[in-house]
């Protein structure tokens, strides 16, 4: 990558010296001790020297998600790992325990998850993360369809969880 940036500043100014060059595109960076940051004055380029490592857990054995055996040791691993990426449906995967709060069926089932507002918006709820909860797709669309008595009996079960 060093030797891209380096030509391309060659190409660029042809005419310059490589002190000049050096002057123009390469920098330090604060909390970084490396003098060689491609950058300008709002934006450099990241290195990939900078990027931490996160490793990862060996499956144990021959160890297949499809055993139903072995379905404690595949939540307690995706338990250790959530898979979104957003730090508020982290935290409400956390809370749920990994499960859905209308089937209680693990939410990481394949299904597509969504955030349901506990007390709805339209009734004085807000959108902080304690009017939250994560619903399969279609328990959400259960949720929303039958407005009589399964919301009610659903509002029941979820108000232990709005704090």
């Amino acid at each position: 990558m060093w030797m891209r940036q380096a030509r391309f500043a060659c190409r660029k100014h042809s005419k310059k010296s490589w002190e000049w060059l050096k002057k123009k595109y390469w920098g330090r960076i604060k909390g970084r001790n490396d003098n060689w940051v491609f950058m300008n004055k709002d934006l450099y380029l990241w290195k990939l020297q900078w990027t931490t490592i996160k490793r990862h857990i060996l499956v144990k054995g021959k160890s297949s998600p499809d055993n139903s055996k072995l379905r404690e040791y595949w939540h307690k691993r995706q338990a250790d790992s959530p898979k979104y990426l957003f730090k508020s449906r982290q935290i409400l995967w956390r809370r749920q325990k990994g499960k859905c709060l209308v089937c209680f069926d693990l939410i990481d089932n394949g299904e597509n998850v969504h955030v349901h507002h506990i007390t709805p918006i339209r009734c004085g709820g807000t959108d902080h993360i304690n009017n939250l909860c994560l619903l399969h797709e279609n328990c959400h669309r259960q949720v929303h369809s039958n407005r009589g008595q399964l919301i009610a009996a659903v509002c029941k079960l979820l108000e232990p969880y709005a704090e």
